[in-house]
């Protein structure tokens, strides 16, 4: 457990293993590992806590393949503590290092994350660029008696001016682990405010690799739509904290929070726990209370990924054409909430049945029923020329319509989604939206066979063949409030 609540470790120690070879100090360590064990003890006193903790790599010897542990623990550090010298600016590995702790927030170096220890004298000028105009902490003189440069403490760790500077160096260290302490503590503490009145924007969920294109087609098309979507970003996993009060700033200026989602778990997290990066996406949406639409391809099979809460995940995803998806975010971004009425206007939805999946049709009314919609279904009993016309009165006034596909047969199905799509085609005002509502019994090729006959990228599809899933149905509810 480290001092800073939420990271792998307090300070990572990045340097050239050349560096620490040579004449060794006291109990034949080298330069480095004795400067890390004095540099740490200071830091603890300073802060009167055994939980500081440094890393240091002292297994990685060469350019080793970069594991995973050692990724984890770079990117999972508060602090990155530099060994410059000509050595450390040959390393390739030194390189990687650097670039891990990095990436994940440039702004490292402003913010006072980065610490520069100067082993030999190395001009500004060669020093890597991302380090920016960052000095550092000289611990060499020039000999004058040798004519050349040496490195303090190297011959002799009782030095004096050697111990000054280490004394100087810890304040520094401790002072910036104690300001990020006191910054996870107050984020961990802040309330999660609601969006600000009139927020219209759409916060598009990083998406994993091969959902990149999606992820900024989404964004193009919302820009175009005359919408704000803050820009992509990895949000900083330096602790956990910090994590989410970032993602929450960005919540709390939009509307609604698109993700979108494959079979592909995505990252883990720097700093641990459960869930990979889409989980905690949105996870931390939810908490927010922000309207959130998910999107997956239909190609993609919940059923088919190992992992649970990345297929509940996926479960809970609109499957339907990435075009129709967009409307939706754009619908329910620009969505104006009406007026208060004294008897507010009643959103009505026409059930279409066959007599086989009629109790399922019923269970799904009462679903629709506590969402405030109004459900008709066919008539049951009467003459055909009475059950066509009632249809007919259905389909011209309703709001919504949605076709039940459970146990019917296809030829059923295909003939009610045709004569309704006739029917509804006539009137001046069309309805929100016809969607076809895939129940049980659960059949892998039911639906792709459905689909595989027709083509209609009007019709949403709402799959529950596991059941009745309310909140599969929050899409098509969304849709017909939004109309």
């Amino acid at each position: 457990m480290a001092f800073v609540p939420g990271v792998t470790h307090d300070v990572f120690v990045s340097y050239a293993h050349l560096d620490n070879d040579g004449p060794k100090g006291r109990a034949n360590q080298g330069w480095v590992d004795l400067f890390v064990e004095l540099l740490a003890a200071q830091v603890r006193r300073r802060l009167g806590s055994k939980s500081v903790d440094f890393w240091t790599d002292r297994e990685h010897a060469g350019n080793h393949p970069l594991t995973p542990s050692l990724l984890t623990a770079v990117r999972g550090s508060a602090l990155l503590l530099v060994v410059m010298s000509p050595s450390y600016l040959n390393s390739t590995w030194c390189a990687r290092e650097r670039n891990s702790f990095l990436e994940l927030a440039r702004d490292r170096v402003a913010d006072g994350r980065v610490f520069i220890v100067d082993f030999l004298d190395v001009r500004l000028e060669l020093r890597p660029r991302e380090f920016g105009d960052l000095t550092g902490f000289p611990f060499w003189v020039f000999d004058t008696v040798a004519g050349a440069t040496r490195t303090l403490g190297e011959s002799n760790p009782s030095e004096d001016e050697f111990i000054r500077h280490l004394y100087g160096l810890s304040q520094h260290v401790a002072n910036q682990l104690r300001r990020l302490e006191a910054a996870a503590h107050e984020a961990a503490r802040a309330p999660v405010a609601p969006a600000p009145a009139g927020a219209d924007g759409v916060l598009v969920a990083r998406a994993t690799d091969d959902l990149e294109e999606r992820e900024q087609e989404i964004r193009n098309h919302l820009v175009q739509a005359g919408l704000r979507s803050p820009p992509r970003k990895m949000y900083l996993q330096t602790s956990e904290q910090e994590f989410e009060a970032a993602l929450l700033a960005d919540l709390r200026q939009c509307k609604v929070f698109a993700q979108v989602l494959s079979s592909a778990r995505g990252p883990e997290m720097v700093f641990g726990g459960e869930g990979r990066l889409p989980v905690r996406l949105f996870d931390l949406a939810k908490k927010s209370g922000i309207k959130i639409l998910q999107w997956r391809d239909r190609g993609v099979d919940p059923s088919s990924v190992g992992d649970p809460t990345h297929r509940k995940l996926l479960d809970g995803a609109i499957a339907c054409p990435i075009e129709e998806f967009k409307r939706l975010l754009v619908d329910e971004a620009k969505r104006v909430p009406p007026a208060p009425r004294s008897r507010p206007a009643k959103v009505i939805v026409y059930v279409d049945t066959d007599p086989a999946d009629r109790e399922l049709a019923l269970a799904i009314g009462q679903e629709l029923s506590r969402a405030g919609i109004a459900c008709y279904f066919p008539l049951d009993a009467g003459t055909p020329e009475q059950i066509r016309k009632d249809v007919e009165a259905n389909l011209r006034d309703c709001d919504g319509v949605l076709v039940v596909y459970g146990s019917s047969e296809i030829d059923s199905v295909r003939t009610r989604l045709r004569f309704d799509s006739k029917i509804v085609s006539q009137r001046e005002s069309p309805p929100a939206t016809l969607a076809i509502y895939e129940g049980p019994p659960p059949d892998a090729l039911k639906l792709k066979r459905l689909l595989a006959s027709m083509m209609d990228p009007d019709v949403m599809v709402i799959n529950c063949a596991d059941g009745v899933r309310p909140e599969r149905l929050e899409p098509f509810v969304t849709r017909l409030r939004a109309a």
